[in-house]
C-alpha cells in the first residue's frame, strides 16, 4: 500500500534560443541546433559558448528541462539521423553528454575566458570549465514530490498560455528543491515573493492563488527561469524580488511557501492543509521530511484522504487538522480495522513501524 506519483516533470519547448535553467545550478543554458550559450543566472553576458560543426541544418528542434533526472535535453535531426546531448551541472562547470550522433562533429568552445576544441562521441563526456568536475549527485531526486493531479503534456508554450496553478506549481517546488541552498539569505520587503509570504503568515486563503500567480507571471520566464525584476513588464506595483537578492530565492522560497500550504508543524502538532486553496482540491505529496519521519498524504474534494508516516522516533504525535474533520483512523498494520481518533487527541507512534491514517470524517 502507497502512495504515488504518476506525473513526469520534463517542460519543454521547440523553438531554439529559449533559455533554461540547468537544474542544482545557477546556470542558464541557451540552445540552439548549431549552438550553446550558457550565463551565470542574471547576467546578459555569455559565461561561456559551445559552436558545433554541423553539415546541414538541424530539424525538429527540442529543449527538454528533465527534473525526474536533473538535466536538459536537446533533441534535433539531420534527414533521418538524430542528434541528442544532455547537459548537467557539475562542480564548477557544464558536463555534456552526447546520446545520439548522426556523424562525427567537432566543436569549438570557450568557456571564461579559455578557448578549447575537441570533438563529440557518443558515450563520451565533455566538461565545460570542470576538466575534473563530476555530475552533482542529487540526493534531491529521491526527494519530496508534489501533484496536483495533472496529467497534461508540459509544452512551456501552452503552460505560459494555461497558467494553470496545478501545472505551474509542482514543477516549480520541484525545481526550487534542487536549487543551491542560500542558507542566510531572507525574503526581502516590498516585494511580491514578501506579499505571498505575508498572506500565508496572515492565513488569507483566498489570496494564495492570486499572489502565486502574480509572482509567477512577474518573476519568471520560460521553463521557469527567474529573475529579480519583471522582464515582461507587467505593470505590478512591487518587483517579484530586490536586485541586491539572489534570483533563485523565486525558487527554494517559493517552493518552501507552497509547502507549508499543506503541511505545516507548530508547537509540536503536525499540520495537514492548514492553508489549501480552493482551486487544488485534490493532489498528493510524497516523500515529506517532517521531525516525525517521512509522510505520504493524498486528498480529495479538499479533505484529506489518507496519509502514510515512517516514523523515525517513538512518541505521540498531535495532528493539526482543518475545524471541520472530527475524527480519523489509525493503523499499525495495512489491513485490519485500527481504532478511531479524535481530532486533537494524540497517538502513539513507533520508530521504524508505519502508521496509516484515513477516513477523516466530519
Amino acid at each position: 500500500m502507497q502512495i504515488a506519483i504518476a506525473e513526469r516533470l520534463k517542460g519543454f519547448v521547440h523553438r531554439p534560443g529559449v533559455r533554461a535553467l540547468i537544474p542544482g545550478s545557477s546556470l542558464v543554458a541557451e540552445a540552439y541546433p548549431a549552438r550553446l550559450e550558457f550565463y551565470d543566472l542574471g547576467e546578459s553576458t555569455p559565461c561561456g559558448e559551445v559552436a558545433l560543426t554541423l553539415e546541414g541544418a538541424g530539424e525538429h528542434f527540442t529543449l527538454e528541462q528533465d527534473l525526474e533526472r536533473g538535466h536538459l535535453k536537446i533533441f534535433s535531426s539531420f534527414g533521418r539521423k538524430l542528434f541528442r546531448v544532455s547537459l548537467s551541472a557539475c562542480e564548477g562547470g557544464v558536463l555534456l553528454l552526447v546520446d545520439k550522433l548522426p556523424y562525427p562533429m567537432a566543436f569549438q568552445s570557450r568557456w571564461r575566458g579559455v578557448e578549447a576544441n575537441g570533438a563529440l562521441a557518443i558515450g563520451e563526456p565533455v566538461r565545460f570549465g570542470a576538466p575534473l568536475g563530476e555530475p552533482l549527485n542529487f540526493s534531491t531526486l529521491l526527494g519530496e514530490r508534489l501533484s496536483f493531479g495533472s496529467s497534461k503534456a508540459l509544452n512551456w508554450d501552452c503552460v505560459s498560455g494555461r497558467e494553470e496553478m496545478r501545472e505551474i506549481l509542482p514543477y516549480w517546488f520541484r525545481l526550487g528543491g534542487m536549487a543551491p541552498s542560500l542558507p542566510s539569505a531572507k525574503i526581502p520587503s516590498s516585494t511580491l515573493l514578501s506579499s505571498l509570504d505575508a498572506a500565508i503568515a496572515e492565513r488569507r486563503r483566498s489570496d494564495l492563488i492570486p499572489s502565486l500567480r502574480n509572482l509567477y507571471r512577474a518573476g519568471f520566464g520560460e521553463l521557469m527561469v527567474p529573475s529579480c525584476v519583471d522582464e515582461h513588464h507587467l505593470g505590478f506595483s512591487l518587483p517579484p524580488l530586490s536586485k541586491e537578492s539572489s534570483p533563485l530565492l523565486l525558487l527554494s522560497a517559493g517552493a518552501q511557501l507552497i509547502r507549508s500550504i499543506l503541511i505545516d508543524e507548530r508547537d509540536g502538532a503536525l499540520s495537514l492543509l492548514p492553508l489549501l486553496p480552493h482551486d487544488l482540491p485534490c493532489g498528493r505529496l510524497i516523500r515529506a521530511a517532517t521531525s516525525f519521519g517521512e509522510l505520504d498524504m493524498e486528498w480529495s474534494c479538499g479533505r484529506m484522504r489518507r496519509c502514510f508516516l515512517n516514523p523515525t522516533l517513538s512518541t505521540e504525535l498531535l495532528l493539526d487538522l482543518p475545524k471541520e474533520i472530527r475524527h480519523f483512523r489509525v493503523r499499525y498494520l495495512p489491513h485490519g480495522s485500527g481504532r478511531k481518533v479524535d481530532a486533537g487527541t494524540p497517538f502513539p507512534v513507533f520508530q521504524g513501524r508505519r502508521v496509516f491514517i484515513d477516513r477523516f470524517e466530519k
